[in-house]
């Protein structure tokens, strides 16, 4: 650590246009870069990676040059990513992204090779491997394959000493779904391509029709033109589909048929932008024949126009990338959140939900010891804990300064997610059926042990032990689900998550069986 190379900086080319401010000039940032390097060059030489990089954090957060605070996160970012540090070195670049207009992704792809290549232990590289696989993921579905390929890089590298078939075969098939979706969207490029010199020659091709038809969906969303193109393809339901629109945008037109029908084309087609526009056609149709409908088809046609514009909202295509996400706790630990749509009433916004109740190690990641009884086994959910240390949990959870605010779920966001969309659900797993979804009494061995999160069958929105296992914290003080040691065939599940109910605040010697489960909003 006795000099600071500039791992990171090599990649800073791509300026978006965002709410941030614009970058210094190269030179300008050049010259405050080799300026901080030797302001903080005794503490970079004697100071272990973590402690340097975060003295260099609250520097930069105490200069008031634009130049200077950016030039301090660079290296800040470069000295962590060197030590193995790669959780600070993100958030070196989280926060130069928050202030400047960046592109982040390459930043820390960059990083995560400077990390493998200094890596001298399995426990950083093992660290780097995951960091990599989630890189993969988010650069791939953002279509930045550079990055995605750097991030393959350094996970390859980091790999190459870790004797872990589990880790491995997690990052070849990220690496794998990479490397298909950068070859399915070079060869659409080239299909573009191709389609414009086709109907250069010949008008009415239908395959270059259908090409370019939804090349401009997804593009620039001039649907009087793509219908134009969609009216002479190949596809029989697409040219349906564009007969269909003048039909209805009559007063009294077959909406709601038009609108199921592009929903089901959406279905049908490879790109996630594809699919994301043809969505969005749903939706403008859903939404003009909304005041007609009642009932479960206005329910479910109200849905579908949030998912379709919520996704859009975002900026994203709808795969399953968007719908997880993994918050970096520690170098080896992380949180996995779920996508929560709204009610169909619209009472409930969507939010984000942890995927599981905190286990021991997640708590551990973040707060200095544990209130657990049972600690045989650190994915054992966090028990034994208050509603003022779950929302001490959650301020430690914010002070990362990640995209997300997090809290407790209200006890309506909760039931709803338990419920997974279907009113009736809970009902629905009286005993023995709740032995699939939750740890009690009856699958457990009659035993008042808790069990790692995860282990049972997820409900429907990919969410785990909902009810089972461990009582759970909510805004209002009160906890609910149900616990392991809980006997589950005693009486109706729906009569019994709510047991605690006429109880507004729970005594301490109650908490053995409490645990949380943190929601986030998007900042």
């Amino acid at each position: 650590m006795r000099r600071t190379v500039a791992a990171c900086w090599g990649v800073l080319a791509v300026l978006l246009t965002g709410s941030g401010k614009p970058l210094p000039d190269e030179e300008s940032l050049a010259a405050a870069k080799r300026a901080a390097a030797q302001k903080y060059q005794r503490t970079i030489a004697t100071s272990d990676a973590r402690t340097a990089a975060q003295g260099l954090l609250k520097a930069s957060d105490q200069s008031e040059a634009e130049a200077e605070q950016a030039a301090i996160l660079l290296v800040a970012a470069d000295v962590a990513a060197k030590g193995g540090e790669v959780r600070l070195a993100f958030q070196a670049i989280d926060e130069l992204e928050g202030t400047f207009e960046i592109d982040a992704l390459p930043l820390k792809a960059a990083c995560l090779e400077s990390a493998a290549r200094s890596a001298r232990t399995n426990e950083i590289r093992t660290a780097v491997v995951h960091w990599s696989i989630d890189l993969m993921r988010e650069a791939t579905a953002a279509r930045q394959f550079d990055a995605a390929q750097s991030a393959a890089r350094a996970g390859q590298t980091a790999l190459a000493k870790v004797r872990d078939a589990a880790l491995r075969k997690e990052f070849g098939s990220q690496r794998r779904l990479y490397e298909l979706q950068r070859k399915t969207y070079e060869t659409a490029g080239k299909t573009v391509a191709d389609a414009v010199a086709a109907l250069a020659k010949q008008p009415d091709d239908p395959a270059a029709n259908e090409v370019m038809g939804k090349h401009l969906a997804a593009t620039e969303g001039d649907w009087p033109k793509v219908l134009v193109h969609f009216a002479k393809a190949g596809d029989a339901e697409l040219r349906a589909a564009a007969e269909r629109e003048a039909k209805a945008a009559d007063k009294d037109g077959p909406r709601l048929e038009l609108a199921d029908l592009w929903w089901n084309i959406a279905d049908g087609v490879d790109l996630p932008e594809h699919r994301a526009a043809f969505r969005l056609r749903a939706a403008h149709w859903y939404r003009r024949a909304l005041p007609l409908l009642s009932g479960l088809v206005k329910a479910r046609a109200a849905r579908r126009i949030e998912e379709a514009e919520g996704v859009a909202a975002r900026g994203k295509p709808p795969d399953a990338a968007d719908q997880r996400v993994e918050v970096a706790l520690s170098p080896t630990e992380a949180l996995r959140l779920v996508l929560i749509p709204a009610s169909a009433d619209g009472t409930i916004p969507r939010f984000w939900l942890a995927q599981t109740e905190l286990s021991q190690k997640q708590w551990l990641a973040l707060m200095p010891s544990n209130p657990s009884t049972q600690t045989r086994n650190d994915r054992l959910p966090v028990h034994g804990i208050g509603p003022a240390d779950a929302a001490k949990y959650c301020e430690k959870l914010n002070a990362l300064k990640t995209r997300f605010v997090f809290r407790l779920p209200t006890k309506e966001e909760w039931f709803h997610a338990l419920e997974a969309g279907d009113a009736q659900a809970t009902a629905k797993l009286a005993w023995p059926a709740s032995g699939e979804f939750a740890w009690s009494k009856e699958n457990a061995g009659g035993s008042y042990d808790f069990h790692p999160v995860g282990t049972r069958r997820a409900n429907p929105w990919g969410l785990f032990d909902m009810l089972g296992n461990c009582w759970e914290w909510c805004a209002d003080g009160k906890d609910y689900g149900m616990c392991a040691f809980d006997d589950f065939s005693r009486r109706q599940v729906d009569q019994y998550i709510v047991r605690r109910e006429p109880f507004p605040n729970v005594q301490p010697e109650h908490w053995g069986g409490i645990s949380l489960r943190v929601a986030a909003d998007l900042r």
